[in-house]
């Protein structure tokens, strides 16, 4: 369909967002943007995600800030088979005496355990740690990895 030059289709918006309209009615100059994406925000859930794109655990240019302070401290990427867990259970506290790198099926059972046994399974979880290589994450028996 043919149509004058001021015309536009239907759902075609002449400005990206409502802010940028509103910076460009109030004769703000024209390159005027306002931030697409915060590099650090905290999710509905609790947890916070910072802007990485580039990360081997990003997801839609996404990661989790935990993992990444957990990698720093390990100085090795967090594998897929690796959990970072919330010592004290709060979502954002991201500290690096708050976390603690287990497994996946003993970072489940944990959260999965009845009360009494939870405690019995942070133990165990926290000597098998203990007991792993910091560089590759390997168990370490008698001064060799498994």
């Amino acid at each position: 369909m043919w149509r004058s030059r001021g015309e536009r289709k239907l759902n075609q918006r002449k400005y990206c967002t409502r802010v940028c309209k509103q910076e460009s009615q109030r004769g703000k100059p024209g390159n005027y943007h306002p931030p697409r994406r915060p590099d650090r925000v905290t999710r509905s859930d609790g947890y916070v995600s910072l802007w990485m794109p580039e990360h081997h655990k990003a997801y839609s240019g996404r990661v989790l800030e935990h993992v990444v302070v957990m990698e720093f401290v390990l100085g090795r990427p967090i594998g897929d088979n690796e959990e970072v867990h919330h010592k004290n259970h709060i979502r954002d506290d991201n500290r690096p005496e708050n976390l603690e790198v287990l497994l996946a099926g003993e970072h489940q059972s944990m959260h999965n355990a009845k009360p009494e046994r939870r405690l019995a399974l942070i133990e165990h979880a926290r000597l098998q740690a203990q007991t792993r290589d910091p560089i590759t994450g390997r168990f370490v028996t008698n001064g060799s990895t498994q």
